[in-house]
């Protein structure tokens, strides 16, 4: 029965380190990263830290688990450099695994060998606790996690399976802690048992508050009415971002009449409190729309030749997103709305089924020449998403969705309302010149932001 416990251990902290896997194959498989790969390399460096701890104390329990835990890790890892989308993410991925394999290495010739300490009590117990260091600093996103889901009411940031996976390894390794008299196993266990709880316990309450809540019959789409209703009638709206909150599409003011020579100029398109009307224009083409501003700009998809300080440093992209002057926006102004609900289906990187819940109903506008949605990345810039298929033609299947789990695509269209967007005004300092002396002591106009994002 001694070995009954441990061998369970084993087990379960195999299924654990093995979660991300499908969805590390499926990015080996597609060339896209979808998923954070820090844990990874993390979770590797914890791995190796544990093997040296099992080979101090000779336990093949310790050593089987987290052998497994560097063989799955070093492959995430591996993946994760190769398919890196972005400078930033690619550093901080190098600087983790150099940092942690040098700290690594010298502890084991320090605490492997008696080359600089003597004692080998001494050796065991710093080991001991660089390893429990280390679980309770990764412990300790569950805890974030729980605020997360409590604070924002969405019990699908809490996955009941894998939750309940930590909790019963936590239970196991704490057990054969305690059979072994190692503080070192039962201090991080024992933590993780109590994070682990905690999450069920939020995610019990949150799922009885939503049986508790009164529920009725589910209402069409409103964005979908409302772009309806404006590409018939002209009426004019704005694009409002989800993930980015209070940031509307901005298109800096510009004159309405032109003359010949500024028909080929064009306006980079940002992130801004102040939005700008839109009017949405129908194209002929199938759901496809043209978006324009009062001053006659549609927007459109321009390459994007080299990297800016505007550029996302998280995923690059391919072409940029600028109101022109033109008489046609050509292929690259036509754009698909692609609706999406409030809540949707998401299949987890261990492949159990979630609903991951986005607060409020939204749309993106996908164009099917270069495959792209319309962003607003993470500089407070438009440019576009990675290239995916959308069947624009198939509405209600599944191949008709944007990507579950995008986030910088979705916008929420509301009704323009003159005075308070731009293109109603002959400019963005208009409008705030109209707020600004609407106050008592108002002495001047306030100046546009430099930073796209600052509110």
């Amino acid at each position: 029965m001694s070995s009954v416990i441990p061998a369970f251990g084993v087990v379960v902290s195999c299924g654990l380190f093995s979660s991300a896997l499908p969805a590390t194959l499926r990015a080996r498989k597609t060339g896209v990263l979808h998923q954070d790969p820090t844990p990874s390399v993390v979770t590797l460096i914890s791995c190796l830290l544990w093997v040296l701890y099992a080979s101090m104390i000779g336990d093949l329990w310790i050593f089987s688990g987290s052998g497994f835990g560097v063989i799955v890790n070093s492959f995430n890892t591996c993946i994760a450099m190769r398919l890196a989308g972005s400078k930033q993410t690619s550093q901080r991925i190098e600087a983790i695994f150099c940092i942690g394999v040098s700290v690594l290495a010298a502890s084991t010739m320090m605490l492997a060998s008696p080359t600089v300490i003597l004692d080998f009590g001494i050796r065991v117990r710093v080991v001991s606790a660089m390893c429990m260091a280390v679980c309770l600093v990764m412990f300790a996103s569950p805890l974030v996690q729980a605020w997360q889901a409590f604070s924002s009411g969405d019990a699908s940031r809490i996955n009941i399976i894998l939750t309940t996976m930590q909790l019963l390894n936590g239970v196991l390794w704490t057990s054969y802690g305690l059979s072994q008299g190692d503080m070192t196993l039962i201090v991080p266990n024992g933590a993780a048992i109590l994070l682990a709880f905690i999450n069920l316990l939020v995610k019990l309450y949150l799922l009885r508050r939503e049986l508790a809540a009164p529920s009725g019959p589910r209402q069409d789409h409103p964005i979908k009415a409302l772009l309806e209703e404006a590409t018939t009638s002209g009426r004019f709206v704005t694009l409002r971002s989800i993930w980015f909150p209070g940031c509307h599409l901005c298109v800096p003011g510009g004159e309405a009449n032109l003359d010949a020579e500024q028909q080929n100029e064009f306006k980079n398109v940002r992130g801004d409190q102040l939005p700008s009307a839109l009017q949405v224009v129908p194209t002929g083409g199938h759901n496809e729309v043209y978006l324009r501003t009062v001053d006659g700009l549609f927007l459109q998809l321009r390459p994007q030749l080299a990297i800016t300080p505007d550029s996302s440093g998280v995923q690059p992209s391919q072409f940029s997103v600028v109101a022109a002057y033109c008489a046609d926006p050509g292929p690259e102004g036509r754009f698909v709305p692609v609706h999406a609900p409030a809540v949707e289906a998401e299949e987890s990187a261990s492949g159990i089924g979630l609903h991951r819940n986005f607060g409020e109903d939204s749309v993106g506008f996908y164009n099917p020449t270069h495959g792209v949605f319309i962003r607003l990345n993470e500089k407070g810039w438009f440019d576009s998403s990675p290239r995916c298929f959308v069947d624009t033609t198939a509405q209600g299947s599944p191949t008709s969705r944007m990507p579950v789990g995008w986030t910088w695509e979705r916008f929420v269209v509301q009704a323009a309302l003159s005075g308070e967007v731009i293109g109603l005004e002959p400019s963005s300092i208009g409008a705030r010149r109209r707020r600004a002396t609407s106050k008592e002591n108002a002495d001047e106009v306030p100046k546009p932001s430099s930073d796209p994002l600052s509110l």
